[in-house]
């Protein structure tokens, strides 16, 4: 793990000393072209979004959850009553 950590640090250190080494000019274009492409996501999401959500229908549904059935029969796991299965396990008693 520390070799893991050193490597990081040594990476962005000479990340860090590129980008000091770029002209001013050249890291304020660059600063800005990622602004710009992020505020551009932003506004697609926001577009998608408000799209979605006026599409959708106004009211809320509330229905019951159904458990689901395997046709023909009864479903192979059976129901149990999880403290039983706990207060039953030989682990948890006093000897």
């Amino acid at each position: 793990m520390e070799k893991f950590k050193a490597s990081i640090r040594q990476w962005v250190k000479k990340l860090e000393y590129r980008w000091n080494c770029l002209p001013l000019k050249k890291q304020q274009q660059y600063i800005r072209i990622l602004f710009m492409a992020y505020a551009l996501i932003t506004i697609i999401v926001l577009c998608y979004d408000c799209s979605v959500s006026s599409e959708s229908d106004p009211k809320i549904r509330i229905k019951h959850i159904k458990i689901p059935e395997i046709p023909g029969g009864k479903s192979p796991a059976s129901l149990q009553d999880t403290v039983s299965i706990i207060i039953n396990n030989k682990v948890y008693e006093r000897i």
